[in-house]
């Protein structure tokens, strides 16, 4: 029941006891009048409850006024809070959910915010759910972007070594291939990996002349040696004794400024 519905029914009431009152007074005075004297009394009593009857009226008429009224009132002070709502969304308040007003008067707001008040909860979860989500998001973006980044600047790298630098590669077979054509036209034994590197040569020679550098001593790989070239061989005279050296370790952390400072040492050692 709204405000004004209440003040009506109050009203009405009040209309109601009085008229009540009045043809009660009525009827006492019909039932002690005498018998000459009765004609008299119900007119009596016919005139009050016409009474009463009229001033019932005017008590609806008052209370539909009143409800009118109240409902104008009601209306205005709507629109004022909204009003407030609209300036402090456009400053960037936030409101609380209870100043939500119902236009149709106080019981539907408040049957409004009891709603909410379920709802919101629920809402509120989903909207943390949401926000998570939104989040990780994100930061999937995010790392994607620096991953990418950091693609883009090692493909520039590569492009870079690529216009300074030539490179190949060669199988197991071109390998012990290239080991037989150097040992056969120039006597020369190779080890497997500067196999590979006369290998890639030959396929970027061109008008400048090429040199390659060894990168082994051919003992270093005896067996693979002997399988593509039919010939063991042995190290040097100066290093014939080296299984029998005693080995020397040096262990250093994980670290790059220990392993910086190992390699100034033994420089000036």
């Amino acid at each position: 029941m709204t405000a004004a519905a209440l003040v009506a029914a109050l009203l009405m009431a009040g209309a109601a006891q009085a008229a009540e009152g009045v043809l009660e007074r009525a009827e006492q005075a019909l039932a002690e009048a005498a018998p000459r004297a009765r004609i008299a009394a119900l007119t009596g009593a016919l005139a009050a409850q016409e009474a009463a009857l009229a001033d019932a009226r005017a008590a609806l008429r008052a209370a539909a006024d009143r409800q009118s009224a109240t409902r104008a009132t009601l209306a205005a002070r709507d629109g004022a809070a909204f009003a407030a709502l609209a300036a402090l969304r456009r400053i960037d308040a936030a409101p609380p959910l209870a100043w939500a007003l119902h236009p149709a008067g106080p019981v539907a707001a408040a049957r409004a915010a009891m709603t909410l008040a379920d709802a919101a909860p629920a809402l509120a979860a989903q909207a943390a759910a949401a926000r998570g989500a939104l989040r990780a998001l994100q930061e999937r973006a995010d790392r994607g972007a620096a991953a990418t980044a950091r693609l883009r600047d090692a493909l520039g790298a590569l492009q870079a070594l690529r216009e300074t630098f030539a490179s190949g590669r060669a199988s197991e077979e071109e390998t012990s291939a290239t080991i037989r054509a150097i040992q056969a036209a120039t006597g020369e034994v190779l080890c497997p990996h500067s196999a590979v590197g006369v290998h890639v040569a030959q396929d970027h020679l061109g008008t400048t002349p090429m040199v390659t550098l060894a990168t082994a001593h051919p003992a270093k790989f005896p067996d693979a040696v002997e399988q593509a070239s039919g010939i063991r061989p042995v190290l040097p005279a100066r290093m014939a004794d080296l299984f029998d050296r005693a080995e020397r370790i040096t262990r250093v952390e994980n670290d790059l400024s220990q392993l910086q400072a190992l390699v100034r040492k033994e420089r000036t050692a």
